[in-house]
């Protein structure tokens, strides 16, 4: 009787030295172009910020302006929220040659633009953030204070007056 020998095959070792191969390869592109992962980043620090500004907005007991400005330098992205005279935070997220463009137009270095939270959140139009490098990632900040990571749906729908309803 031969006895019983376990192992694994050569087909398998091939396997998974190609899926690791393959694997190492993607995650490795990661960190070799820092400017595809900083304006990803770069979006999720200005939503999170946004969100913060609207906590502000709607915890405003003060009746000071709830202000957001974003800025933009040779290296860095500034998001800074205040209130009044206090500064609460400042954010910042690496360029890595990737650039920023508010409602179509690029921001150029030294640039500041600031957004006025009022009580019920409201920012008073649509803003769109489009972070770029190899892909794009857009945000939207609605007029309602709102921010979702897409592009700014176009305000068509008027819907007041536009419905009837005939009752019997």
């Amino acid at each position: 009787m031969k006895p019983y020998v376990s192992g694994f095959t050569l087909v398998e070792l091939v396997m998974v030295l190609v899926l690791l191969g393959v694997l190492s390869a993607i995650g490795s592109s990661l960190f070799a172009r820092p400017d595809s992962f900083s304006a990803l980043s770069a979006r999720d620090q200005l939503q999170a910020m946004i969100l913060l500004a609207q906590q502000r907005a709607l915890a405003n007991t003060s009746n000071s302006a709830v202000v957001l400005s974003v800025m933009q330098d040779n290296a860095n992205w500034r998001f800074n929220l205040s209130q009044g005279t206090v500064s609460f935070k400042e954010r910042q997220a690496p360029r890595h040659n990737a650039t920023l463009s508010l409602n179509g137009s690029a921001f150029s270095n030294g640039q500041t633009s600031s957004f006025t939270f009022a009580s019920d959140t409201s920012v008073g139009s649509n803003y769109q953030f489009v972070f770029s490098s190899e892909t794009t990632h857009p945000l939207c900040l609605a007029a309602s204070g709102f921010a979702y990571p897409a592009t700014c749906q176009p305000d068509q729908l008027n819907l007041e007056g536009s419905f009837s309803v005939n009752r019997p």
